[in-house]
């Protein structure tokens, strides 16, 4: 794929990682030069490539449900002008908030000394697969 893009997560930094899901911004994933035109798509990669690795939860299963169903709620609205579908969606868009809030991010700064304390030798420039193979580990004894 390319040469100048964070594009595996065996050898992609966990901070990268933690750039793009704290940021919100594609940035980090690019090493040198300019970014493609196609950098989602990168991202895009990686995320399937973490699914592969790891799976999914069922919170973010059913997080994703209700995405899928406020967006066919929204066409649906659009496509018939149903006024009554409005408080559906806005009820549901209420309950995606919160579930967003309820969401934990990665925060390597508090995550790292506490894992190296734990006894785990992790630092910021370990893979996205070394960085959560350790935390599982940790989590599931």
């Amino acid at each position: 794929m390319y040469l100048r893009v964070h594009n595996d997560i065996n050898t992609m930094p966990i901070s990268a990682w933690e750039k793009v899901s704290s940021e919100n911004s594609l940035l980090p994933l690019i090493k040198r030069g300019y970014a493609p035109k196609n950098l989602s798509d990168v991202w895009f990669n990686l995320q399937d490539q973490y699914t592969r690795r790891y799976g999914v939860t069922k919170e973010y299963e059913n997080y994703i449900s209700m995405l899928k169903r406020f967006v066919l709620l929204n066409c649906g609205f659009i496509k018939t002008d149903e006024r009554y579908m409005l408080n559906e969606i806005y009820v549901l868009k209420a309950d995606i908030d919160e579930v967003e809030k309820q969401t934990h991010k990665l925060e390597l700064k508090k995550m790292i000394p506490r894992m190296n304390k734990a006894g785990y030798k992790v630092s910021y420039k370990m893979s996205v697969v070394e960085f959560f193979d350790i935390l599982n580990e940790m989590n599931n004894g």
